[in-house]
């Protein structure tokens, strides 16, 4: 006697099943991928946040950007690593926190006070800039016996005081 399974379909209810199974395995595997692919963008997008929080131009925002590093490290995402209690940790990054965010509150008073001469300063390496300009269209334009439009063309272009760099590029 035969206690085995009796499969009463035809060949081609088997084909189709089949075809229909491997068709489910495949948008599932391609499912499976997108959800990989998006994990990898998002870890990517991470990485790149942090490299960004990470890093600063000037000393007002690398104390802006501590501000929320350390806030973030105070709502308890940093506390896998600490050993100590949860109150001096969150004493001192709250108290970072609000030392930073004083520190910029002075940052603006000292730097009005020093605006108008880091202005008067800016504004002679500005002259300076300049100055090199004008300094190597003139070398330019004696170096050379017959100047060809083009050479022509960049003694003019150092020259002229109202030129800019990015609208000269942009031809």
């Amino acid at each position: 006697m035969y206690y085995g399974w009796n499969d009463n379909r035809t060949d081609n209810e088997r084909y189709l099943e089949d075809q229909l199974e491997q068709e489910r395995q495949q948008r599932r595997e391609e499912q499976e991928q997108r959800q990989r692919a998006r994990e990898q963008r998002m870890e990517e997008y991470h990485e790149q946040h942090e490299h960004w929080m990470r890093s600063a131009d000037g000393w007002p925002e690398a104390i802006d950007k501590q501000i929320a590093l350390m806030s973030r490290e105070s709502w308890g995402e940093g506390l896998s690593w600490i050993s100590y209690p949860t109150f001096l940790h969150d004493m001192y990054f709250t108290e970072s926190v609000a030392a930073c965010r004083r520190a910029l509150q002075i940052w603006k008073d000292e730097e009005a006070k020093v605006a108008d001469e880091v202005a008067a300063l800016e504004q002679r390496i500005t002259e300076l800039k300049n100055g090199i300009r004008f300094n190597v269209g003139e070398r330019l334009e004696r170096e050379k016996y017959y100047k060809s439009p083009g050479w022509q063309g960049v003694v003019n272009t150092l020259n002229d005081e109202d030129s800019d760099p990015a609208a000269w590029l942009n031809w």
